[in-house]
Order: structure tokens, then C-alpha cells, then sequence
């Protein structure tokens, strides 16, 4: 029958024994294969263990305090333990729960220096600090996998879960050596100071784990460099590259909603999103028809590899025009964007895809979770590529050249990318900042940047070729849209944005800046600045009947209007009225190419380019634009104005169609089809007599 002693021994061998499977079980998740279902089961088993650990050690911290510390501690020990339980199940940064236990240590620390003549005050101090590093480890494991961090994937909490227990492991079997038979072997073998000792022992395994990691990081970059070619859309420009144009099922590059289970927020903004109708609208499918009947069905390949890349790699060519295989599939997919390993400037759907390190479509989901769980800084990898977050990305498709000769350099169709590479915004605001603004956060008050990509979309409800269940949720997205053009979105706090639960968030801190400058230019009110009045015949006298109209691109970082040409209308309308409120002047003419912006593309023979027929463009004839702060003026001659009508109130604002009259009726072969008009800009104001 054992001891008294030997029975007071017990608990801490059924501590050190669940410690030791605890840690086991750890190094088995991180090193050994994924395959089958022990992974899951072991990931189970190492959650269950590690909680009944944290609850030990929580113990054992708050027994050691109240046998070799004073009162305050024991009680500021006991005041941690409901605040831990309080981070693991509310969205705070685990981060909180480092500090605290960082500030917690720091006061046993301060404890120890005013006992420090106590010959076993050193020891004592570093078991508290032991058991304090093995709770931190833990309860940063089990926010992992408890709070609301742990379906975010952000690889901060793993990161600072792995250094911290093996740092505590290290430690433990330091501790368990001196305690023992074997104190009389390690005493000779470790000449350093008591407190050198452990720090350096602390640190190594710190170092070790950042090390495991890194090495673990290379293998999969190499992993990922050795399975074979890289995905390029066109054949042409895989040829111009010396690279083999690699057919792949549309299957691979779709199933967003694959996505939806951790990023819910951001898939159904998405899923609104033009990117998402990028192919699913009555204009991309009509025109790719007619081109198709013109040029051949190699040309549906070239406009698939922008506006439907889940499909621009399938072999099948048919496919990639058929009006209901289109219906089917999600045009700017998560994967499309998220697995962009390059981007050409050159545009025209000019870059290159890479499949993941992970790629768990075709495993169970119970699986497939663990399996992103267990490798997240892969998966971070994967899915978070630097071209993610460069306005690089959006160059290969917002940027359309077309030669329109044979040695001729490319003409600019859409140049977007462009004037905003050239502007002054290149080095302030990317495309992102305008475009995709922080508007809510999701239900682990996490804030993301707009998956809905805001532009002068509000046509899309008429436009899109969605299911009835659709309608309710693209409305919501072209009110929002109308927000987004008047500035009257509510952007989230600057503080609300920046306190995320991923320690990735607080890097916005140190971009501060550059969040002002976002913030204002999507909440400052309209983007482009009209200002009315008189024409002056000199410095000194206005002319009463010729009136100014100026107009500023006050905050738009590209030249404006940057559509397709042949498509979109943007047009002035300018209405005077008496001071009886009688109309003396009237002006709308969307095919005035006096008081309009854009242009024309042109066929050989000079006439407008009809059906989006942009592959036949010979000429490009450009009217008016207005680049980044820069300003266009029109002026009208106003009739003779009596003196009873001043003064004079004068409406002015300018008008833009997504798509004009004519291309709208033969795309629905109904003339009754109008796309309503969105007023971008406008002015009004009472001018009195000069």
C-alpha cells in the first residue's frame, strides 16, 4: 500500500502524465500525416486533454501562490482565472490574455526581488512562472479552438500556441529533473546561474518552434513550386510566356460556397457582387454569342478568362458560351482572386493561377476543417498570396488593350489601372481602399474589407441572370451602391476596424494615414464636384447669358469615365429656371458629344462599333475625360433672360447608363428595355443678375 507520501505524489503524476500525452498528441498533429480519421479523432483528444490541463494548472497556479506568496497575489490569481475563462468565450485578442498573464508574472517577479534572501524563493518563483507559461500556451490553444478566433484561421494564435508550450515543455522536464533522482545528474551538467538556466532554456524553445515552423513553411512552398505548371486562361498568352496552356475542370476553381462556412460574411457579400455576375449578365452573354458567330469559338476563351475564369481553363469549348452552363457558374470566383500568383500589366486576362499547397475539395468536410486547422499558416499561403492585397491584382481584367493595327502600339479600352498608376493617388490608395471599404463585421467581430467591390453598378438587378431568390439581395446591393455614389455609407469606426480579434489587425495602426485618407475619400460625399455660374467676359463682369458649368474628379483615382466606351452613356443635364420657377433652358442629349464623357470605338470604316463588337475596333475616338483632380468645363449660350425671371436657379448634374438605349434593345431584342440612368454628380444654385 503506498505512502502517505507516495499518495500525495499522485496528483502530480497524474499531471505530468496528462501533460506528457497532452504534448504527445501535439507533436503528433504537427508532424505526422493527415490521411484517415485518426487526424480528426487526435485533434479531439489533444482539445479534450489540453482543457482538463488548463483547469490543473489553474489549480495548481492559484495552490502555489496561496503556499509561497503573499494574499494579493493569491487573490489576484483568482481574479485571472474568471478573466481567462472570459477571453476564451468572448471576441477579445488573445493577445488580452498574453498581457495579463505577462503583467501577473511581472508582479510574482517584483514578489520574488523584496524575498529574494529566501534560498528557495528562485525555485518557487519559476514553478509560478512555469504553470503561468503552461495556462497562457493552453488557454491560447483553447481560444484557438473554442473562441471565436478559431473559424477566422488567422495563424497568430497557432503561432503563439506552438513557441509558448514547447517553451513550457522544456521547462517542465527542467523542473521535473531537479525535483527528482536525476537533480545529482543535471547539477554538474548546468554550471550556469539558476535564472540563465531557464531563460535560455525558454528561449531555445521558443526559437526551436519559430524554426519547426519555418522549415515546415519551406516544405510547403516547395511542395507547392514541384506540382506541376502554373494555370494560365489564354493560350496566347501561355505561348508568350513559352509555358503549355493547362486544360482544368471549372469544378476547381468554383464551389465559393466551400467558403461560406468560415467566411460567411464575405461570401454573401460576394455572392451580390458584380465579380460574382461577372458572367451571369444578359450583356457578357449576348455579346459572347454574336462574337462567337463573327470570330470563332476560340474568342469565347479570351473574354472567359476575364469575366468567367472558372471556366476559361476547360478544354471544352462550347461550354464556354452556352447560356445555361454560364447560369451555372460563379464568374470571379474566391479561388480566381485568392490564387493569383502573378498579374501581367499587359491585361487581357494576363495572369497566372497556381492550385494550393491544400486543396481539400474533394475531402469530407469533417477532414477537410482539420486539415486547415492543423496547417493555417498554409492555408494563409494558399489563399493570402502579397498579390492579394496589391492593386496589381486588378490590372489583368481592368485593363483592355486592343491593337488596332498591325504594328501599331495597344490602344487603351479600359484604363482604369492606368491613369490610377499615374495619378497621385499610386502612393496613397490603392483600388481597395475606394472599392472595398470595412463596412461591418461578422459574427466573430472580425471586420473585412467589402467583398461587393462598389462601382456604378446599379443596373445589375436588371441585368443579371439570376434566380428569383436572387432579386431581394441584389437590390440591397444597388441601394448600397447608391450609398457607396452619394458617400453616404456608414464605414466603421476607425477603432472598431483596427481592434479586430486578429493580431493582424492591430497592423492597421501603423497605416493610419492612409485609413484617413480612405475613409475620406469614401464618406466625402459625392466623387465628382460640380460648380455653376456665370461666364466671365473679363476680370471683373460676368456674362448673363452664357452659363459655366465646371466639374472636378475630386476623389475618383482613375480618369473617369473608365467603362467600356461603346457601352456606357455619361451625359450632362442642365435645366434653368426663372425666378417664377418657369424652365427658360433646357439641355439633355446623351449623343452630344459636347457636353458628354467617354468616346467610341470605331469599325475600318469609321462608324460606331454596335453589339460590343470591341475585337473589330480599328479606331479609337475619344471625346472627353477627366483624370484624377483634374477638371473639364462646359458652357452653354442661355437665351435672353428678362429681369422679372432673376434670379435664376440653375440644375445641373450629369448623368451615367451602364448601358445605352440601342445595345439594351438588341441584347433583349426588346425595344422596350431601357437601363435606368444613375445621377453621379449634381449641382444647384441661384444665380442672381451680374
Amino acid at each position: 500500500m503506498p505512502s502517505r507520501t507516495g499518495w500525495a505524489k499522485l496528483p502530480a503524476a497524474g499531471y505530468l502524465l496528462l501533460f506528457a500525452l497532452v504534448s504527445a498528441s501535439g507533436a503528433l498533429l504537427y508532424f505526422a500525416p493527415t490521411a484517415g480519421r485518426l487526424f480528426p479523432r487526435t485533434v479531439d483528444l489533444h482539445v479534450t486533454m489540453g482543457a482538463f490541463l488548463f483547469a490543473l494548472t489553474l489549480v495548481y497556479v492559484h495552490a502555489h501562490l496561496a503556499r509561497h506568496f503573499s494574499r494579493k497575489l493569491v487573490w489576484l490569481g483568482v481574479a485571472f482565472t474568471p478573466f481567462v475563462i472570459w477571453v476564451l468565450i468572448s471576441p477579445t485578442p488573445s493577445l488580452v490574455t498574453f498581457l495579463g498573464a505577462l503583467l501577473l508574472g511581472a508582479l510574482l517577479a517584483l514578489r520574488y526581488a523584496r524575498t529574494s534572501d529566501s534560498a528557495d524563493a528562485a525555485p518557487r518563483l519559476w514553478a509560478a512562472l512555469l504553470w503561468l507559461l503552461i495556462a497562457v500556451s493552453l488557454a491560447n490553444g483553447l481560444y484557438t479552438v473554442m473562441g471565436k478566433s478559431a473559424i477566422r484561421f488567422t495563424s497568430f494564435h497557432r503561432s503563439l500556441h506552438g513557441p509558448l508550450a514547447l517553451a513550457g515543455a522544456l521547462l517542465m522536464a527542467v523542473h521535473v529533473l531537479e525535483r527528482g533522482r536525476w537533480r545529482r545528474w543535471l547539477a554538474p551538467a548546468t554550471p550556469l546561474p539558476f535564472h540563465a538556466l531557464r531563460l535560455g532554456i525558454a528561449a531555445a524553445g521558443i526559437l526551436l518552434a519559430l524554426a519547426l515552423g519555418r522549415m515546415r513553411a519551406n516544405t510547403d512552398r516547395i511542395e507547392a513550386d514541384a506540382r506541376g505548371p502554373r494555370l494560365f486562361p489564354t493560350q496566347t498568352y501561355a505561348k508568350a510566356y513559352g509555358l503549355a496552356f493547362e486544360p482544368l475542370s471549372s469544378h476547381t476553381l468554383g464551389r465559393s460556397k466551400d467558403c461560406a462556412g468560415c467566411h460567411d460574411v464575405v461570401f454573401e457579400q460576394w455572392r451580390q457582387s458584380t465579380h460574382a455576375y461577372s458572367a451571369r449578365n444578359l450583356p457578357y452573354v449576348r455579346s459572347l454569342e454574336n462574337a462567337v458567330s463573327i470570330a470563332g469559338p476560340e474568342i469565347a476563351r479570351f473574354c472567359a478568362s476575364c469575366h468567367d475564369p472558372t471556366a476559361a481553363f476547360s478544354p471544352d469549348l462550347a461550354s464556354l458560351h452556352d447560356r445555361d452552363a454560364i447560369a451555372r457558374r460563379e464568374g470571379v470566383s474566391c479561388r480566381v482572386c485568392h490564387q493569383m500568383e502573378s498579374a501581367d500589366k499587359a491585361g487581357n486576362g494576363s495572369y497566372r493561377l497556381i492550385t494550393g499547397v491544400l486543396d481539400p475539395l474533394d475531402l469530407p468536410k469533417e477532414e477537410k476543417e482539420h486539415l486547415i486547422l492543423r496547417r493555417t499558416r498554409t492555408h494563409l499561403g494558399d489563399f493570402s498570396r502579397p498579390l492579394v492585397r496589391s492593386s496589381q491584382l486588378c490590372a489583368p481584367c481592368h485593363r483592355v488593350a486592343l491593337h488596332v493595327g498591325e504594328e501599331s502600339e495597344p490602344r487603351i479600352h479600359l484604363e482604369q489601372f492606368d491613369s490610377w498608376k499615374e495619378s497621385e493617388y499610386r502612393e496613397s490608395l490603392g483600388c481597395t481602399d475606394c472599392h472595398m471599404i470595412r463596412l461591418q463585421k461578422d459574427a466573430y467581430r472580425y471586420s473585412w474589407k467589402d467583398h461587393r467591390f462598389f462601382g456604378i453598378n446599379e443596373a445589375l438587378p436588371i441585368l443579371a441572370l439570376s434566380a428569383p431568390d436572387d432579386e431581394e439581395s441584389l437590390q440591397a446591393f444597388a441601394g448600397e451602391t447608391r450609398r457607396w455614389l452619394d458617400g453616404n455609407l456608414k464605414m466603421l469606426r476607425l477603432h472598431e476596424a483596427a481592434f479586430d480579434e486578429s493580431f493582424k489587425a492591430y497592423r492597421l495602426y501603423f497605416d493610419l494615414p492612409r485609413m484617413l485618407r480612405a475613409r475620406a475619400v469614401a464618406t466625402g460625399g459625392q466623387h465628382l464636384e460640380m460648380d455653376v455660374r456665370l461666364e466671365a467676359r473679363d476680370a471683373s463682369q460676368a456674362d448673363p447669358r452664357r452659363l459655366q458649368v465646371r466639374t472636378t474628379n475630386r476623389t475618383i483615382g482613375h480618369t473617369f469615365p473608365g467603362g467600356p466606351l461603346d457601352l456606357v452613356r455619361v451625359w450632362q443635364e442642365v435645366v434653368v429656371r426663372g425666378a417664377s420657377g418657369d424652365v427658360l433652358f433646357s439641355h439633355s442629349d446623351p449623343e452630344d458629344s459636347h457636353h458628354n464623357l467617354g468616346g467610341r470605338e470605331l469599325y475600318e470604316n469609321g462608324a460606331p462599333v454596335e453589339r460590343h463588337e470591341i475585337f473589330l475596333t480599328k479606331t479609337i475616338a475619344r471625346t472627353r475625360s477627366i483624370p484624377p483632380r483634374g477638371s473639364v468645363e462646359d458652357i452653354y449660350a442661355l437665351p435672353s433672360i428678362g429681369d422679372g425671371d432673376w434670379p435664376v436657379t440653375v440644375e445641373a448634374r450629369w448623368m451615367y447608363r451602364r448601358i445605352n438605349d440601342d445595345f439594351a434593345a438588341w441584347m433583349a431584342g426588346n425595344a422596350d428595355l431601357v437601363v435606368p440612368a444613375s445621377v453621379i454628380a449634381s449641382k444647384t444654385a441661384t444665380l442672381p443678375r451680374p
